[in-house]
């Protein structure tokens, strides 16, 4: 015949072990729902998307420049010849 205080004994720790069964359980499915809702404002987030264009913008300018750069600096050239022409002829007037 079992003693019924350690039956008693044994049917506490069954319950705390299925209680902390429980208890993990729930911890390992908060867990999982907190990094689910984190990966999602994960591709929500937005801060660094100003900064991103602004590169992208400035790359595609200089890759422009970069292409069209002999016909900018002879096109360049040509005001700052016109320029320099327009002045001596000022200041040979006055």
């Amino acid at each position: 015949m079992i003693d019924l205080s350690l039956k008693k004994g044994v049917t506490n720790l069954v319950d705390k072990v299925i209680g902390l069964e429980y208890m993990l359980y729930a911890k390992g499915v908060l867990a999982k729902e907190k990094a689910r809702r984190k990966g999602k404002n994960l591709l929500a987030d937005n801060r660094g998307m100003a900064v991103v264009e602004i590169v992208l913008i400035i790359a595609v300018i200089v890759g422009v420049l970069y292409v069209f750069k002999d016909k900018i600096g002879a096109l360049i050239e040509n005001i700052f010849s016109k320029l320099d022409g327009k002045t001596d002829e000022f200041m040979s007037e006055t």
